[in-house]
């Protein structure tokens, strides 16, 4: 087995000197680094065999075709999934949650009908949602959250028959509230809801074993487990998608075109239509080799050592405010410092080589509901080290101290 230490040598962007000093990439909710075999992957496919995919019978274009269909299959043996179909490429879980919207919940939302999301999402597992709901005349809601935490007893009472979608993510990008979905999904089949899980956050901090997790959907992004930009999946459950419609046309997702008529491929092309983004599709899967060879268990628990001392770091300083005090927590802490604003902590915490992310995360509801309208968010993953934590520690009181000085 592989030490931190050696695994932490396959990133290449992490050598890099940022105003003269080492890397400290906390920014990994965000986008995570790619390791050097998944670059190697990306810069093989363009020198070796890159080919458009699909009908093509030269020996690149088969080449290409084999390679990015290993991929679906590594994605349906990472989720457990039995069946290949199930697995839809898309360009990540935004357009993912899209897909589901658009192909799916449209053509079965009427008036008195509501969806079910949460005050911890994303935008892009609420605001699809939110317009679907007002295009189709239904009624979209939010469960709340008390501390950074989802009221599960309010969620339990606001299931119902009339609820035909419930959509929740798994870990939250602001608070890192790791969300108890068993018990949501447990409670929807009671009433025949199905549920979307966005596990863009979640997915590499837990397995998802898909053969027993009984969500009908579940939509995440290549680019936060260490994969490329620009491509993620969805999957769902094979009852689901034959009600499916597409909502994208063009090529590779149609089987015979008339001037009257054109009938669809079966899935999962019905549901990708045009070329895909083949060469970034073949490169997640060698991001996906490299996260099951390390482990995602062992993944999971050492970014939790990082987090947890990542809070204990800045709890300590009396200035700093943490956001949230869920009972479980993954991938991120988000923080406020007393007469700091957060672009300003974030600009001069950069002068250290220490990347955070400020802002409303994509995910106001929850921001808001804290009263507040931007926020720090410190993200680690495995390649971060302990000696990195203690640093943003001691620079987040150098930054104060500045800060505290020229008010002065």
């Amino acid at each position: 087995m592989r030490s931190w230490e050696e695994i932490r040598e396959d990133f290449p962007i992490l050598k890099e000197k940022i105003h003269g000093k080492d890397l400290i990439y906390l920014d990994n909710a965000a986008t995570t680094q790619l390791p050097q075999p998944v670059i190697d992957c990306f810069v093989e496919h363009y020198t070796k065999y890159n080919a458009n995919v699909h009908r093509g019978i030269h020996y690149l274009s088969e080449q290409s075709t084999m390679h990015m269909e290993a991929v679906r299959d590594k994605v349906k043996a990472f989720l457990h999934v039995e069946d290949q179909g199930e697995i839809i490429f898309t360009s990540g879980a935004t357009d993912s949650a899209n897909l589901v919207a658009q192909s799916f919940l449209r053509h079965v939302l009427k008036p008195g009908d509501v969806v079910l999301s949460t005050e911890l999402e994303h935008h892009a597992n609420f605001v699809v949602w939110q317009q679907a709901c007002m295009e189709c005349g239904a009624e979209f809601r939010m469960i709340p959250t008390v501390d950074g935490e989802l009221d599960m007893e309010a969620a339990h009472q606001m299931l119902s028959e009339n609820v035909k979608l419930l959509a929740v993510t798994a870990v939250s990008n602001v608070t890192g509230t790791v969300v108890d979905i068993e018990t949501l999904i447990a409670w929807a089949k009671e009433y025949d809801i199905p549920v979307y899980i966005d596990a863009a956050q979640a997915v590499r901090h837990r397995m998802f074993d898909l053969a027993n997790l009984d969500c009908d959907f579940l939509g995440f992004s290549a680019h936060k487990m260490m994969g490329p930009t620009g491509v993620g999946c969805l999957f769902a459950r094979q009852n689901y998608l034959d009600q499916m419609k597409p909502y994208r046309y063009g090529g590779g997702m149609i089987d015979l075109v008339t001037e009257v008529q054109t009938t669809f491929a079966d899935l999962p092309a019905r549901l990708e239509a045009g070329t895909p983004n083949y060469s970034s599709i073949i490169t997640w899967g060698a991001a996906l080799d490299y996260l099951m060879e390390i482990g995602i268990e062992r993944i999971a628990a050492y970014e939790e050592t990082l987090l947890n001392r990542a809070e204990q770091v800045l709890t300590a300083i009396p200035q700093v405010q943490i956001l949230g005090h869920p009972a479980k927590r993954a991938g991120c802490v988000s923080i406020q410092i007393d007469g700091v604003h957060p672009y300003d902590f974030a600009s001069m915490i950069d002068k250290y080589g220490v990347a955070v992310r400020t802002g409303s995360m994509c995910a106001q509801p929850i921001v808001n509901k804290m009263g507040l309208d931007t926020v720090i968010r410190i993200s680690p993953a495995f390649y971060n080290t302990m000696d990195e934590i203690e640093k943003v520690g001691e620079y987040t009181e150098k930054v104060i101290a500045f800060f505290e000085k020229i008010r002065r």
